[in-house]
């Protein structure tokens, strides 16, 4: 098959990260194509463009910040140029794929609900412009777990064509990892000190600022804790979070900036700590899970789906400190560490490993082109 994945840049989120492991993994067997609307060589736009694999040919179409209408014949173009059996589109770059799927056929043009599916859009017209080219099949929809698959009937009122998980290329340590084993280590209070990592963009829906009071409280009730806080920086919203965080003025809490080498920090960390107000399913938890990293996860997305409580991670009640209170302490309280471990590592490689989740792409789109 000859397949045309299209997504606006190559930034450092979760389902850039999940678009690169699963190009590369397709293109083992077929001939993938990779497009971007903006130009990769400008401003964090390039984060994982090192990774992807040199058997993708790679388009960028230049596309200027805002409303840019000169994107919808630019990727006409390309699409009537590849002529692809496939054209799978992630994120808001579905927006500009709208007219090539109206006006040229191919086989199957597929859309990943990577989201809630009312946060994918940013206006009601722009939600009903979808609903009419899924309800008439124009655009296939696949969404990422259950709580996706049930937001995606309350916008549209009727189901997705599939859900299928995200998944992870499982990840090895890299050559860096002795440097930040060192680094981790001068930062633990102790030989027994648990560490902690959060992994996110610094932004309000990720909700660094609570898990970071969560584990100050903690540290004053005399638990032997280090949180690590990585995720890159966006303007006047993260330089206000890290401002929150250090008003708490809890010394153990670091905020150690962007890592291409994230992997090598899980493997190091005791527990991986998502206290998001939202989410699909995090890319980073699946991360955390392949390196045997214990999830301590508010209940939102896909968490639920995927995260036993006390079997397989920790889950809070509800977003509100004080349930992410219990759910960390449960953990830290927790007697059989090793085997929840264990479990999470098994979960990963059975149901989460990247080759399962293209091996279901695949199949779908055989299915429906």
């Amino acid at each position: 098959m000859r397949i045309l994945h299209i997504i606006p840049n190559l930034g450092s989120g979760g389902a850039e990260r999940f678009v690169v492991d699963l190009v590369n993994t397709m293109s083992i067997k077929h001939e993938v194509h990779l497009c971007t609307l903006y130009d990769l060589n400008k401003d964090k736009n390039d984060f994982f463009l090192n990774e992807v694999n040199t058997r993708i040919k790679l388009h960028s179409l230049g596309k200027k910040i805002g409303l840019d209408i000169k994107i919808f014949l630019r990727l006409y173009e390309i699409i009537k140029d590849i002529k692809p059996d496939i054209v799978h589109t992630h994120m808001a770059s579905i927006n500009y794929t709208l007219l090539s799927a109206l006006i040229y056929k191919v086989p199957l043009y597929v859309h990943t609900v990577h989201n809630d599916a009312f946060r994918e859009v940013k206006h009601w017209s722009e939600l009903l412009t979808r609903k009419l080219f899924y309800k008439n099949s124009l655009i296939h929809t696949i969404t990422i777990s259950n709580t996706s698959a049930r937001s995606f009937y309350e916008a549209y009122g009727f189901q997705s064509s599939a859900r299928i998980y995200n998944g992870r290329q499982s990840p090895e340590k890299t050559e860096n990892y002795n440097i930040v084993f060192d680094e981790v280590e001068k930062l633990k209070r102790s030989c027994n000190t648990l560490v902690l990592v959060s992994v996110g963009r610094l932004v309000g829906a990720k909700n660094q600022v609570m898990l970071s009071k969560v584990v100050a409280k903690l540290r004053f009730e005399g638990y032997d804790i280090i949180l690590l806080i990585i995720g890159g920086d966006y303007g006047v919203e993260s330089e206000n979070i890290k401002l929150q965080i250090s008003q708490i003025g809890c010394k153990d809490i670091h905020i150690l900036g962007t890592r291409k080498n994230v992997i090598d920090y899980l493997n190091v960390a005791d527990a991986f700590c998502l206290s998001s107000l939202f989410e699909g399913l995090p890319i980073s938890l699946l991360e955390a899970m392949s390196q045997g990293c214990i999830p301590v996860c508010t209940p939102v997305g896909g968490i639920p789906d995927i995260i036993i409580d006390k079997e397989s991670g920790f889950i809070a009640k509800d977003i509100t400190e004080d349930e992410y209170y219990i759910a960390l302490k449960h953990f830290l309280n927790s007697t059989n560490k090793s085997e929840i471990k264990k479990n999470v590592i098994k979960i990963f490689n059975k149901q989460f490993e990247i080759s399962s989740t293209v091996e279901n792409y695949l199949t779908f789109y055989e299915q429906k082109k």
